[in-house]
């Protein structure tokens, strides 16, 4: 079993907060501390994070040895840490100009929480990859079922039908959890 995990919030196919909550969920006798490495400092998704068990923040990009001393750090005492905003007396480093594609995937995950569809289903990285996709190419939006849905499922080895299953299915979670 880990004694440390340094998790990614934005990951292609399960997002940090998701492995977060399969982390909880899951009948590991001792959960591992859990360094999340994140682009962006949202405070709603930080609070979430540490809620499902995060012990402690990174914002990228960051120096190597910064993450090693972390390591040891939340391994050598095992006592959970809290989020430290960065500062000067912090020693998480403030982050430098992000990509746009970074950016955008961070926006479109904390919108997808923010509505409330859960990151374990198959729709939520579905819907994701729809909304990048159209963002990109908003010509999209005037043949969902033709394009989008079949390119999304050719990504992901299934086939639009499924896709867009799932996507309904995520809507439908989202709008029954009362956050659209």
């Amino acid at each position: 079993e880990p004694d440390v995990l340094v998790l990614d919030i934005i990951m292609p196919h399960l997002d940090g907060l998701a492995v977060l909550e399969r982390l909880r969920e899951s009948q590991l006798k001792k959960q591992p501390n859990v360094i999340m490495l994140t682009a962006f400092g949202q405070e709603d998704v930080t609070k979430k994070a540490v809620d499902l068990g995060a012990s402690y923040f990174i914002l990228k990009p960051f120096d190597m040895e910064n993450l090693v001393g972390h390591i040891r750090q939340v391994s050598g005492n095992g006592s959970q840490l809290t989020h430290r905003a960065p500062s000067s007396q912090s020693s998480v480093l403030r982050p430098q100009p992000e990509s746009p594609k970074k950016n955008l995937d961070a926006s479109i995950t904390t919108i997808i929480h923010e509505i409330g569809v859960p990151a374990h289903i198959k729709g939520y990285l579905y819907l994701r990859e729809a909304i990048s996709m159209v963002y990109n190419d908003i010509e999209l939006l005037g043949s969902i079922t033709k394009v989008l849905y079949p390119d999304i499922a050719k990504k992901f080895n299934t086939t639009a039908s499924r896709v867009e299953r799932a996507i309904r299915h995520a809507i439908e979670v989202a709008w029954s959890r009362g956050n659209i």
